[in-house]
C-alpha cells in the first residue's frame, strides 16, 4: 500500500498502481484522496495506546530477564492501577478483564505464561566462564594423576544428582519471552523446606542405593 500510494503520487493512474502492487482499487482511492495512512488496524481503538502497550511488554520481558517474573494477577493488578491513573476504560469498565488480557498476549506474541523455578542468589550469580573453569579442573586433575583410562571402563563413571522435593507450592505461571526454557524466579538465600533425594548411576546401567534427607 505505502508503495502504491508514492507511485499514485508519482503520476501513475490508480488502474495501474493496484496491478502492480496487487492491492484493491477502491482502498488505494479512499487513502489517496483522504490523506489516510497507508497502515491502520481493524476493529476499535485499544485501551491503551501502542507505546503504553509496547512499554508494558517491556516491563514484562525485563522483570524476567532479572529473575522477578510477573505472575498474571500482578501485572493485571498493575494494569488497573496504570488504567486508573490515566483515567483509561476497558469497554467502560474500570477493570480489565480477561478478553483485553488475551486481546493483549495476542497483539504481543512475543509474551506466554510460563512456569518458573525458585533460583537462590548463589546459583544466580554462576556465570559460563566459572562453569567451563570446573570442566578444565577436572580434565587437569584426570590428565595429572594419569587416570583418563578410568574413563573408558562404564563401571567406573559415575553420576549422581539431587532431586529437592517441595513442601511448599512452586511457583505459579508467570509472564516471560514466548518460548524461553528457563523461566527463574529470585528466591534470595533462604533454603526452602524440602525432602532431598540423591541418585547415584553407573555408566554400566546399574544405580546405588538413593540417599534421602
Amino acid at each position: 500500500m505505502t508503495n502504491a500510494l508514492s507511485d499514485v503520487r508519482s503520476g501513475m493512474s490508480y488502474r495501474a498502481a493496484c496491478l502492480k502492487h496487487g492491492i484493491p482499487r477502491i482502498t488505494l482511492m479512499r487513502k489517496h484522496k483522504r490523506n489516510l495512512p497507508a497502515k491502520t488496524k481493524m476493529g476499535p481503538k485499544t485501551s491503551f495506546s501502542e507505546e503504553q502497550e509496547n512499554m508494558l511488554a517491556y516491563w514484562i520481558l525485563t522483570m524476567s530477564k532479572a529473575g522477578f517474573p510477573l505472575s498474571k494477577e500482578t501485572f493485571m493488578y498493575s494494569v488497573k492501577k496504570l488504567a486508573t491513573e490515566y483515567n483509561i476504560k476497558f469497554g467502560g469498565k474500570t477493570t480489565p478483564g480477561r478478553k483485553w488480557y488475551n486481546l493483549f498476549c495476542a497483539r504481543h506474541p512475543n509474551i506466554s505464561l510460563r512456569t518458573s523455578q525458585n533460583l537462590t542468589t548463589s546459583r544466580r550469580l554462576v556465570s559460563e566462564a566459572e562453569i567451563s573453569n570446573w570442566f578444565q579442573e577436572v580434565k587437569s586433575y584426570i590428565d595429572q594423576n594419569k587416570l583418563t583410562t578410568i574413563l573408558d571402563n562404564p563401571r567406573r563413571v559415575f553420576n549422581t544428582d539431587e532431586t529437592a522435593f517441595f513442601l511448599n507450592p512452586k511457583p505459579s505461571k508467570v509472564l516471560a519471552q514466548k518460548g524461553s526454557k528457563n523461566i527463574y524466579t529470585s528466591a534470595g538465600t533462604d533454603e526452602k523446606e524440602n525432602i532431598t533425594v540423591l541418585l547415584t548411576a553407573i555408566a554400566a546401567g546399574q544405580l546405588a542405593p538413593p540417599m534421602i534427607v
